[in-house]
């Protein structure tokens, strides 16, 4: 598959200021606020007024965003406002995705429509998005009445491999990689990372 490469960013297990000094660019994220999706009340007004944070931005390489958020953004303030500060700055755009992640469960069947639906809208406002990560696609474990469930380790390469190629039919110079805490958690990892890279390769 075309510039996917497989890269697994065990993000809760590694602190901003520790994943600074290891990483080659700095990728900033804004707090969801506790929330699926959430955002800070100011952001709207932080890329409105762009000198409020003009000091830390030169430091930024890739601003990440959860990719829902873009939802309830009008078309102008995404292409004139967020993105074009983006591109000014040369601030490169990562999004954070859940439509390859428990794509099979009964609970989610519309998440990946729904996000490729998103990602078509950004495309056609002209947002260049350069980096994709999929939200705990080996570690998120599916609930039914508040417990968790089994999800086999076959369904979840399906569904990642399934939303690569996807996010490809609209982005097929992007990058790829997976947000996962099996590590940090004493999970087994390695084989689900060797069934996943095999799997993208065969694509």
């Amino acid at each position: 598959m075309q510039r996917l490469l497989f890269r697994v960013i065990t993000a809760a297990a590694c602190g901003a200021f520790a994943c600074a000094a290891l990483a080659t660019n700095l990728w900033y994220e804004d707090n969801n606020m506790g929330s699926a999706g959430g955002m800070p009340a100011d952001f709207a007004e932080k890329f409105s007024h762009p000198e409020s944070f003009e000091r830390a931005a030169k430091f930024i390489d890739v601003y990440m965003m959860r990719l829902k958020v873009f939802k309830d953004m009008d078309d102008r303030f995404i292409r004139d406002v967020f993105y074009a500060y983006l591109k000014k700055q040369n601030i490169k755009l990562a999004l954070n995705v859940g439509g390859g992640t428990l794509a099979q469960a009964a609970n989610r069947t519309n998440i990946a429509g729904d996000e490729v639906a998103l990602l078509q809208r950004l495309k056609k406002l002209g947002v260049q998005v350069d980096y994709f990560s999929m939200q705990s696609a080996l570690d998120k474990a599916p609930k039914v009445d508040g417990k968790k469930q089994h999800y086999p380790l076959n369904k979840r390469v399906d569904d990642i491999v399934a939303y690569a190629k996807a996010i490809h039919a609209i982005y097929p110079a992007a990058e790829i990689g997976i947000i996962d805490s099996s590590p940090s958690h004493n999970f087994e990892y390695r084989e689900p990372y060797k069934q996943v890279k095999a799997a993208l390769a065969r694509e």
